[in-house]
């Protein structure tokens, strides 16, 4: 596994569900956040095409926290 992604500082969606196992398992943490995939993390196309920090319960996959 790589290391944790270089936004994570910044992230709201790290920092408030990186420990919840269910927003860990819904929006792919272990892929996005620390794997293969942070390269297609949704919040990082969110930051780049707003400006703007995305919603905190914006997952890296794009869906929202229920």
């Amino acid at each position: 596994m790589s290391e944790v992604c270089g936004n994570h500082p910044d992230c709201g969606f790290f920092s408030k569900y990186a420990q919840d196992e269910k927003a860990q398992e819904l929006g792919n943490v272990k892929l996005y956040c620390q794997g293969p995939r942070q390269g297609a993390c949704e919040r990082a196309v969110y930051r780049k095409t707003f400006l703007a920090n995305p919603p905190d319960e914006m997952m890296p996959n794009g869906a929202l926290v229920a």
